[in-house]
Protein backbone atom coordinates (compact mmCIF):
# COMPACT_ATOMS: atom_id res chain seq x y z
CA UNK A 1 0.00 0.00 0.00
CA UNK A 2 2.74 2.56 1.22
CA UNK A 3 4.63 1.95 -2.52
CA UNK A 4 1.32 2.76 -4.16
CA UNK A 5 1.00 5.52 -2.45
CA UNK A 6 4.66 6.27 -3.46
CA UNK A 7 4.06 5.64 -6.92
CA UNK A 8 0.94 7.66 -7.30
CA UNK A 9 2.39 10.44 -5.53
CA UNK A 10 5.30 10.47 -8.39
CA UNK A 11 3.36 10.28 -11.32
CA UNK A 12 0.48 12.76 -10.39
CA UNK A 13 3.77 15.86 -9.43
CA UNK A 14 1.03 17.97 -11.19
CA UNK A 15 -1.43 16.85 -8.85
CA UNK A 16 -2.74 18.24 -4.91
CA UNK A 17 -1.76 14.77 -4.27
CA UNK A 18 1.63 15.43 -2.34
CA UNK A 19 0.48 18.78 -0.94
CA UNK A 20 0.90 19.41 2.91
CA UNK A 21 -2.81 20.18 4.47
CA UNK A 22 -0.40 24.02 5.06
CA UNK A 23 -0.41 24.04 1.72
CA UNK A 24 -3.27 22.71 0.91
CA UNK A 25 -4.25 25.69 2.89
CA UNK A 26 -1.56 27.89 1.40
CA UNK A 27 -2.49 27.29 -1.92
CA UNK A 28 -6.34 27.70 -1.90
CA UNK A 29 -5.54 31.14 0.06
CA UNK A 30 -3.76 32.37 -2.82
CA UNK A 31 -6.64 31.01 -5.22
CA UNK A 32 -8.95 32.64 -3.64
CA UNK A 33 -6.94 36.32 -3.42
CA UNK A 34 -6.43 35.67 -6.91
CA UNK A 35 -10.00 34.92 -7.51
CA UNK A 36 -11.55 38.18 -5.59
CA UNK A 37 -9.18 40.10 -7.17
CA UNK A 38 -11.83 41.98 -9.80
CA UNK A 39 -14.05 42.88 -7.01
CA UNK A 40 -14.27 44.97 -4.32
CA UNK A 41 -11.29 45.54 -2.27
CA UNK A 42 -12.62 44.54 0.97
CA UNK A 43 -12.48 41.10 -0.03
CA UNK A 44 -8.97 40.64 -1.25
CA UNK A 45 -8.02 42.15 1.74
CA UNK A 46 -10.17 40.02 3.88
CA UNK A 47 -8.03 36.76 2.51
CA UNK A 48 -4.58 38.53 2.65
CA UNK A 49 -5.58 38.90 6.53
CA UNK A 50 -6.31 35.30 6.68
CA UNK A 51 -3.19 34.32 4.68
CA UNK A 52 -1.21 36.90 6.89
CA UNK A 53 -2.17 34.60 9.55
CA UNK A 54 -1.98 31.34 8.11
CA UNK A 55 1.83 32.07 6.99
CA UNK A 56 2.36 33.55 10.64
CA UNK A 57 1.28 30.28 12.38
CA UNK A 58 3.18 28.15 10.48
CA UNK A 59 6.86 30.62 10.65
CA UNK A 60 9.86 29.25 11.90
CA UNK A 61 13.18 30.23 12.69
CA UNK A 62 14.50 28.91 9.21
CA UNK A 63 12.32 31.02 7.62
CA UNK A 64 13.69 34.01 9.08
CA UNK A 65 16.56 34.66 7.24
CA UNK A 66 14.46 33.69 3.60
CA UNK A 67 12.43 37.42 4.92
CA UNK A 68 15.84 39.13 5.32
CA UNK A 69 17.14 39.44 1.80
CA UNK A 70 18.36 41.96 -0.74
CA UNK A 71 15.23 40.97 -2.80
CA UNK A 72 12.56 41.40 -0.61
CA UNK A 73 14.32 44.42 1.01
CA UNK A 74 14.49 45.84 -3.13
CA UNK A 75 10.34 45.04 -3.14
CA UNK A 76 9.39 46.58 -0.06
CA UNK A 77 11.36 49.81 -0.35
CA UNK A 78 8.39 51.60 -2.31
CA UNK A 79 6.55 51.31 0.83
CA UNK A 80 9.59 52.25 2.61
CA UNK A 81 9.55 55.35 0.59
CA UNK A 82 5.75 55.81 0.80
CA UNK A 83 6.04 55.53 4.50
CA UNK A 84 9.11 58.34 4.51
CA UNK A 85 6.92 60.92 2.41
CA UNK A 86 3.97 60.54 5.08
CA UNK A 87 6.15 61.24 7.54
CA UNK A 88 7.28 64.36 6.26
CA UNK A 89 4.29 65.29 4.25
CA UNK A 90 1.75 68.08 5.26
CA UNK A 91 -1.37 65.62 4.02
CA UNK A 92 -0.71 63.20 6.46
CA UNK A 93 -4.06 61.55 6.28
CA UNK A 94 -4.09 61.14 2.29
CA UNK A 95 -0.52 59.08 3.19
CA UNK A 96 -1.76 56.97 5.95
CA UNK A 97 -4.49 56.13 3.32
CA UNK A 98 -1.67 55.22 0.70
CA UNK A 99 -0.24 53.23 2.97
CA UNK A 100 -3.27 51.17 3.67
CA UNK A 101 -3.52 50.96 -0.38
CA UNK A 102 0.58 50.46 -0.47
CA UNK A 103 0.75 47.67 2.15
CA UNK A 104 0.29 44.42 -0.01
CA UNK A 105 3.83 46.05 -1.71
CA UNK A 106 5.41 45.05 1.30
CA UNK A 107 3.17 42.15 2.40
CA UNK A 108 3.71 39.61 -0.53
CA UNK A 109 7.49 39.64 -0.09
CA UNK A 110 7.15 38.51 3.41
CA UNK A 111 4.73 36.02 2.38
CA UNK A 112 6.20 34.53 -0.48
CA UNK A 113 9.34 34.00 1.67
CA UNK A 114 7.55 32.92 4.46
CA UNK A 115 4.90 30.25 2.80
CA UNK A 116 6.53 26.57 2.24
CA UNK A 117 4.25 26.40 -0.80
CA UNK A 118 6.48 26.18 -3.61
CA UNK A 119 4.41 28.83 -5.87
CA UNK A 120 6.48 28.63 -9.09
CA UNK A 121 4.71 24.98 -9.32
CA UNK A 122 1.46 25.51 -9.40
CA UNK A 123 1.69 29.07 -11.17
CA UNK A 124 -0.35 27.91 -14.02
CA UNK A 125 -2.85 27.03 -11.93
CA UNK A 126 -3.79 30.20 -9.90
CA UNK A 127 -3.07 32.12 -13.22
CA UNK A 128 -5.96 30.22 -14.81
CA UNK A 129 -7.92 30.71 -11.46
CA UNK A 130 -7.13 34.75 -11.93
CA UNK A 131 -7.99 34.35 -15.61
CA UNK A 132 -11.31 32.60 -15.42
CA UNK A 133 -12.96 34.50 -12.42
CA UNK A 134 -11.68 37.69 -14.79
CA UNK A 135 -13.84 35.79 -17.54
CA UNK A 136 -16.78 34.58 -15.17
CA UNK A 137 -16.30 38.99 -14.20
CA UNK A 138 -17.11 40.57 -17.77
CA UNK A 139 -19.37 38.13 -18.81
CA UNK A 140 -21.08 39.20 -15.29
CA UNK A 141 -20.52 43.03 -16.03
CA UNK A 142 -22.30 41.89 -19.63
CA UNK A 143 -25.30 40.38 -18.38
CA UNK A 144 -25.74 43.44 -15.58
CA UNK A 145 -25.96 46.06 -19.03
CA UNK A 146 -28.11 43.79 -20.73
CA UNK A 147 -30.28 43.18 -17.88
CA UNK A 148 -30.61 46.86 -17.33
CA UNK A 149 -31.26 47.41 -21.06
CA UNK A 150 -33.77 45.20 -21.08
CA UNK A 151 -35.54 46.53 -17.82
CA UNK A 152 -34.98 49.71 -18.98
CA UNK A 153 -36.20 48.97 -22.98
CA UNK A 154 -33.57 50.83 -24.35
CA UNK A 155 -32.04 49.75 -27.48
CA UNK A 156 -29.46 47.26 -27.95
CA UNK A 157 -26.88 49.73 -29.48
CA UNK A 158 -27.14 51.55 -26.23
CA UNK A 159 -24.41 48.91 -24.54
CA UNK A 160 -21.71 50.73 -26.74
CA UNK A 161 -22.30 54.04 -25.37
CA UNK A 162 -21.00 56.35 -22.66
CA UNK A 163 -23.79 54.79 -20.69
CA UNK A 164 -22.20 51.22 -20.36
CA UNK A 165 -18.53 52.09 -20.87
CA UNK A 166 -15.52 52.45 -18.67
CA UNK A 167 -16.54 53.35 -14.79
CA UNK A 168 -20.17 52.99 -15.64
CA UNK A 169 -19.76 49.13 -16.81
CA UNK A 170 -17.57 48.36 -13.84
CA UNK A 171 -19.72 50.39 -11.25
CA UNK A 172 -21.80 46.97 -10.06
CA UNK A 173 -18.28 45.44 -9.10
CA UNK A 174 -17.21 48.27 -7.16
CA UNK A 175 -13.79 48.70 -8.83
CA UNK A 176 -12.07 51.24 -10.99
CA UNK A 177 -12.17 50.85 -14.74
CA UNK A 178 -8.39 51.26 -14.69
CA UNK A 179 -7.58 48.35 -12.74
CA UNK A 180 -10.35 45.75 -14.61
CA UNK A 181 -8.96 46.52 -17.64
CA UNK A 182 -5.15 45.90 -16.33
CA UNK A 183 -7.12 42.36 -15.08
CA UNK A 184 -8.61 41.50 -17.84
CA UNK A 185 -5.51 42.45 -20.38
CA UNK A 186 -3.73 40.27 -17.90
CA UNK A 187 -5.92 37.50 -18.04
CA UNK A 188 -5.64 37.69 -22.05
CA UNK A 189 -2.27 37.40 -21.47
CA UNK A 190 -2.61 34.37 -19.69
CA UNK A 191 -4.95 32.48 -21.56
CA UNK A 192 -2.61 32.95 -25.05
Amino acid sequence: MKELYISQAIDNKGSDLHLTLENKISYYHFAVFLGMLPFDRIYGQLVLISLSLHVLIHFTKQKLSSLLTRQNIILSSVFLLTVIGTVWSADKKNGVEEIERQIVIILFPIIFSATRLAIHQHRKKLLHVFGTTCLATILFLYADAIHIIVYNRLPLRSLLSPVFINHHFSEPLGIHATYLSMYVSLSVAIFL
